[in-house]
C-alpha cells in the first residue's frame, strides 16, 4: 500500500508526500516517507515499494543491534520525565487465599 499525501502548510518546499510501509511478514515496523515538489510516478512508487522492503529486511536482521541501541538510548534518556510518578498498587494479602479453603468464622 503506498498513499499519497497533499503537504499542509508545515511543508515550505515540498508539496506532495508519499507514504510507504515498512512491512515484512505482517510486521508493520515504520513508515518510509518521501517528499517533493512534483507528483511521484510509478517507477519512483515502485522504487520506493522496493527500497522499503530492503530496509525492513535489514532491520529485522543485522539491523537488529542499531533498533535496539536506539530503543535503549531512547529508554535511558529521561524515563522518570516521560513517564511521571507511577506507583506500585496496594496489595491485599489478607483477602486471598488458597484454592479450597473458605472464610469459617
Amino acid at each position: 500500500m503506498v498513499s499519497l499525501a497533499h503537504c499542509g502548510a508545515d511543508a515550505v518546499l515540498a508539496k506532495f508526500m508519499i507514504v510507504v510501509p515498512l512491512r515484512l511478514a505482517g510486521r508493520n515496523l515504520g513508515t518510509l516517507e518521501a517528499a517533493g515538489e512534483r507528483d511521484f510516478g510509478e517507477e519512483e512508487r515502485v522504487l520506493l515499494k522496493q527500497a522499503a522492503l530492503l530496509i525492513a529486511r535489514f532491520l529485522t536482521t543485522r539491523g537488529k543491534y542499531i533498533v535496539r541501541k536506539a530503543r535503549e538510548a531512547n529508554a535511558t534518556a529521561a524515563p522518570s520525565e516521560t513517564r511521571g510518578y507511577q506507583p506500585q498498587s496496594e496489595k491485599l494479602t489478607a483477602g486471598r487465599r488458597a484454592a479450597g479453603d473458605s472464610f469459617r468464622s
